[in-house]
């Protein structure tokens, strides 16, 4: 079995890239408890841009 200098650098850019889109997903997703095999995050995710618009809109008609 020979292992090709190009076979090994495909093999590291595919599980690179799929290394970052599974941060991007986790990133952009809604969950506030993530499990996976052998690690569970529990983290607080940003409040939902329309509620920032809402707030911001209510503060607006508040200060005036």
């Amino acid at each position: 079995m020979s292992l090709n200098w190009s076979e090994l650098g495909v093999f590291i850019s595919v599980c690179g890239s799929v290394l970052v889109s599974l941060c991007f997903a986790i990133q952009k997703s809604r969950c506030d408890k993530i499990e996976c095999c052998c690690m569970k995050i529990h983290r607080n995710p940003p409040p939902v841009k329309e509620e920032k618009e809402k707030d911001e809109n209510n503060n607006l008609v508040n200060n005036i």
